[in-house]
């Protein structure tokens, strides 16, 4: 009976550690599972990270191209309108006029009709010269009277065959005795253009 009690004691206590292995073992698996879930915890904190900076440089590169293109539309507005809107050319015409008469004064006098434009009277001396420009327009059409003593010459100088004549956009013209002298600047010579009437 004595052994029957022993051996049964050492049953309980038998079955008692492996119990306490089996406790054990739970603990140390409760252990792993809970490694397991701080590490998951830590993957998905780097991932949630990750992601946000992921998603800051994205948010980052489209502001980024938002802006460029921004610029790029306005330097095509503005080169398009730059374009569109030209200032149109003016082009001056100069007229010259040289007293070259033997110590005669000479009465220069030029005007356009439309519109009117009066440049007045110009009195010059021997040698003495008197030039004046425009705006070369289709309204602009100007005539130049010149007189000495009672003898006059009253003349275009804005027509397309004294601008040919001319050789340019700077017309010279020389008054002498035997009339009135244009001088062509391509080949530097003056012509006769127009003697003098009463």
């Amino acid at each position: 009976a004595v052994v029957s009690t022993q051996s049964t004691w050492e049953a309980v206590v038998s079955t008692q550690s492996t119990w306490e292995a089996v406790v054990s073992t739970q603990s140390t698996w409760e252990a792993v599972v809970s490694t397991q879930s701080t590490w998951e915890a830590v993957v998905s904190t780097q991932s949630t990270w990750g992601q946000g900076r992921l998603q800051k440089h994205l948010k980052m590169k489209s502001t980024t191209m938002a802006k460029f293109y921004c610029l790029a539309l306005v330097l095509v507005l503005a080169f398009g309108l730059s374009s569109s809107v030209r200032v149109p050319r003016t082009r001056k015409h100069y007229v010259k006029f040289i007293n070259n008469l033997n110590n005669k004064v000479l009465n220069v006098n030029c005007k356009n009709l439309n519109p009117y434009i009066d440049l007045n009277l110009h009195i010059l001396l021997p040698k003495e010269e008197y030039e004046f420009n425009y705006n070369v327009t289709r309204s602009m059409a100007f005539s130049c009277d010149l007189r000495h003593g009672f003898t006059s010459s009253v003349f275009a100088v804005s027509d397309k065959v004294t601008k040919r004549d001319c050789g340019g956009n700077h017309c010279i013209w020389k008054a002498e005795d035997t009339g009135v002298y244009l001088l062509n600047r391509r080949t530097n010579q003056y012509k006769f253009k127009y003697g003098w009437g009463k």
